[in-house]
């Protein structure tokens, strides 16, 4: 995936956070705002900051999650590993073995 790709994929994940995002900034630019309308829009950008930091929350959560399940299954892969290889070693020491009983019989 390129860049370009990856903007685009981020850009409909926080649809919504661009979309408040810019409301905001265009309500910045308003002239002769009065102190109500401007405590009105702090609070929607506050409920939308706790949803966000809610939604932020529960993203972490499942990494960690993520992140452990996949360090566990590396560890049982490196264990399977090592027995592999243990197991590899003795059949080549098996394998040297028979051989040499082979050669010893057929003289």
């Amino acid at each position: 995936m390129d860049n370009e790709n990856k903007s685009d994929s981020t850009d409909i994940i926080f649809r919504r956070e661009i979309d408040l995002l810019g409301h905001y900034r265009e309500f910045i630019t308003k002239e002769g705002l009065t102190k109500e309308e401007v405590i009105r829009e702090f609070k929607k950008i506050l409920d939308h900051y706790e949803s966000l930091l809610k939604n932020t929350k529960k993203i972490t959560k499942i990494g960690d999650v993520s992140q452990n399940k996949l360090l566990k299954v590396k560890e049982k892969i490196e264990n399977l590993n090592e027995q592999l290889m243990t197991s590899e070693k003795n059949i080549k020491e098996l394998n040297s073995i028979l051989m040499s009983y082979i050669m010893e019989t057929d003289k």
